[in-house]
């Protein structure tokens, strides 16, 4: 009796034993899965960039505008005088320019608040050809492209809308605005031989004639329905000088 009581004890002693063995086994084990989960977290998805709204649920990227409507207003020998759209304003206002096909620009930076609408290129040479091309920074540091380039090619020496003939003879041309025709008049003495020549903004001739003064005043018809819409310069030359007058085709 006694050496069962002993072995039935033994037996509960193990029992016991082994329980707490499995209990210490399993904490062990629920801290190394904690221990691990704390030293491996799970990866977290990156937060998304943030979203410029327009106010409209979309979109939008900073940008600053460049000026617009860029064309030639007037030009000499040695001038060009730029023109743009007057609204909007900017911080400043950068016009670059170089001889046509070349990369050896100078540059000039303007105010342009408020926005001057038209600047003037001086000290070029004549009869050369040049590229312009415009950049604005805004108001908000923000720095535009450059505008497509402009090419135009200066007047020959001496410039011609500056250079009255003598007697202080100057052709007038009516109307202008002209559509399909327009009557150039100037007086010289009868037997003169002029030479009439339209040019357009870029220089590139597009009429020349040749007149013939029956009389001291002379009206010539000058035919415009093929030009293209825009500014030309009429120039007529002959012994007693050069005049000039700007002409617009509507």
């Amino acid at each position: 009796m006694k050496k069962q009581t002993i072995t039935i004890l033994s037996i509960l002693s193990l029992i016991a034993t082994t329980t707490q063995i499995n209990a210490q086994s399993i904490e062990a084990f629920e801290q190394s899965q904690t221990t691990v989960g704390e030293r491996n977290p799970v990866a977290t998805m990156p937060s998304k960039p943030p979203i410029v709204s327009n106010g409209n649920n979309g979109n939008v990227t900073a940008f600053c505008a460049s000026i617009l409507s860029l064309n030639i207003i007037d030009k000499s020998s040695s001038n060009i005088i730029l023109g743009w759209a007057s609204n909007g304003n900017f911080a400043s206002i950068t016009i670059r320019y170089a001889l046509s096909g070349s990369t050896n620009w100078r540059t000039v930076t303007i105010a342009g608040n408020p926005n001057p609408g038209q600047y003037a290129i001086t000290g070029l040479n004549s009869t050369t050809t040049y590229d312009i091309q415009v950049s604005t920074t805004c108001l908000t540091g923000l720095v535009s492209q450059w505008t497509h380039p402009i090419t135009v090619t200066t007047f020959d020496e001496p410039t011609p809308r500056l250079t009255p003939i003598r007697n202080n003879t100057r052709i007038s041309i009516n109307p202008n605005p002209a559509n399909l025709s327009t009557i150039v008049s100037y007086q010289v003495p009868a037997g003169t031989v002029s030479q009439l020549v339209v040019v357009n903004l870029s220089g590139r001739e597009v009429f020349k004639t040749q007149i013939v003064s029956t009389e001291d005043k002379t009206q010539y018809t000058l035919d415009v329905s093929d030009f293209a819409p825009g500014l030309y310069f009429v120039r007529l030359s002959n012994r007693n000088g050069i005049s000039s007058e700007r002409l617009t085709k509507l």
